[in-house]
Parts: C-alpha cells; structure tokens; sequence
C-alpha cells in the first residue's frame, strides 16, 4: 500500500484543473450557439441591426405598392361599373328605338316571313252562305253542324238557369213551410195560453161559487139555529150535500146552470129530491128531506149566483 505524499497530491490537483479545463474548452468549442471564440461580435450585432433596417424598409415598400394596388383596383372597378351601366344604357335605348320607330310589321317584305300568316288567313269555309263554297270545293256536306259549340254553350247556360230556379223554387217553397210552422207553432201556444186561461178563470169562478154557497149555508144555519125552524131534522143531510154540490153538478152534468138552478131551488126551500138522489148515487126514497121555508135570500146574492 502506497503512502500519498503532497507532491503526488499537487501532482493529482494540477490534473483534475487540466481535465476541468479542457471540459470547459470542449464545451465553448463544440456549442455552436455560445461560441464567440474566432468572430467579431459588434460586427455581427451591426449585420443583424442593418438587416433589420432593410427588412422594415423592404416591409414599408411593399405595404406602399400594396395600398396604391387597391387603390388602383377600385377606381378601376368603378369604371368597370361605369362602363357597364353606360353600356347597359345605350342598349336600352337602342332597344326602345327599334320597337318604337323599326317594328317588324313596317317592313316591306313582312308579309312573306309574317310566322302568323297561316292563323290570320281566312279559313276555307265561314259559313253555309260562303260564296266561296263551291261544288268542286267539297266544303259543304248534309248533316254538318256548324253551331255546335255556340248551341252547346247556349244549352249548358239554358241549363244552368234551370237549375238556378228549381234551387231558389225549393228555398222559398221550404221558407214558406218554415213560415208555416212557425205560425201554427204560435197559434198553437195562443190557444194553449187562452185555454189555460179558461181553465184558470172557470176554476177561481168555481171556487168563489162553492164559497157563495158554503156562506149562504152557513147563514141559513146559523138563520135556522137562531129561529128555531122545524126543519133542523133534515138539515144536517143537507149541510153534507152542500158540501159536495157544486164538485157533483160539474162532475155529472157539466153545466154551470144546472149548479145556479139547484143553489136557488135549495135556497128557495124546495129542493128537488130526484136530481139530488141523481148526483148522489142513491134512490129518492133513501132522502126523506123535510122542506123547510128559510128566510127568502136577497136579489143580489141570487145575481152573483
């Protein structure tokens, strides 16, 4: 084993500086981007700002040439527009000139290019009468009808109006039925109305009749009880009839007289025993009715009955 002196130390030392060196020197030498080493560094700045100069000055020269090309391309867009609307013009005008003053029809030898000249000639045949209508001609047979068309036409309006009137023949006759049942509608309500006041007047007049007698009953009891009449020992029979009087002479006879005859006959004091057994279902016999004699009523109560 070796013993390391200082000299092998400083020996050791100077070549690690030289190694260290020599790598720094490799790295300045080998990157091209940081090597400075054989150039002119202010000379290359100068190169750099010159070219710089010449790139805005070339930039500045090209923007110039380019707004005086865009310039030039709208002026020349605009005559071009010009010139195409004063052309336009002119061709207008030249247009109006020639179908205003050099029509077609004016020339002189229209009438042999003329594309219509075979419609507006004159058909071979107008009519029966033509006297152009000759027997070498061949233009008139037997059975040929001319007017068809005009007799068609004629027969479909002669048609059509006489569908017109048959529609208007059934909306007025269905008018007049509808007028009809209106009519006979409100008739028919004006006669219900008027029957229902009928009904309505004979049932108050047949209510106030029952009432008349009722009172004029319950006078002639109170009139009997008061005096005394022999008659009492019919009356309750009476009084029962009464109540049901007037409800039977309607139901039976259907008649206001045959009430107002038997109101006054009972009121007189001769009640008739076969009308009364009539309306009451039972024999003269079963009624043993005592005539009585009340008091005689008075004229105007015999007048409201």
């Amino acid at each position: 084993m070796e013993i390391a002196q200082p000299r092998d130390l400083e020996r050791y030392l100077s070549l690690a500086k030289r190694r260290h060196g020599e790598l720094c020197r490799q790295k300045r030498i080998f990157n091209a981007r940081n090597r400075i080493i054989g150039g002119d560094t202010d000379a290359w700045d100068a190169q750099v700002h010159d070219q710089k100069i010449k790139e805005a000055t070339e930039k500045a020269r090209h923007e110039t040439f380019a707004a005086e090309m865009r310039q030039n391309d709208k002026i020349t867009c605009i005559l071009e527009g010009r010139e195409r609307r004063d052309r336009k013009s002119l061709c207008k005008a030249i247009n109006d000139f020639q179908q205003t003053f050099q029509k077609p029809e004016t020339r002189r030898e229209f009438d042999l290019s003329d594309p219509l000249a075979l419609r507006k000639d004159l058909p071979a045949r107008q009519s029966d009468n033509d006297i152009r209508n000759t027997v070498s001609g061949m233009q008139k047979f037997m059975g040929e009808d001319l007017n068809f068309h005009e007799r068609k036409k004629f027969q479909e309006e002669q048609n059509r109006e006489w569908s017109l009137q048959q529609q208007r023949e059934r909306e007025s006759a269905r008018a007049h039925q509808r007028c009809a049942e209106g009519l006979y509608f409100k008739t028919r309500l004006q006669f219900d109305e008027t029957a229902k006041h009928l009904q309505n007047l004979e049932s108050a007049t047949r209510k106030a009749v029952c009432a008349a007698v009722k009172e004029f009953n319950r006078n002639q009891d109170s009139d009997i009880y008061l005096n005394g009449h022999p008659a009492l020992l019919w009356h309750p029979v009476l009084v029962s009839l009464l109540c049901h009087l007037s409800e039977l002479i309607l139901i039976k006879t259907r008649s206001w007289h045959s009430l107002r005859a038997t109101i006054i006959m009972l009121m007189i004091g001769a009640p008739d025993t076969s009308l009364l057994s009539k309306l009451c279902g039972t024999s003269s016999q079963t009624l043993h009715l005592r005539p009585f004699a009340p008091p005689v009523p008075s004229l105007a109560l015999l007048q409201a009955l």
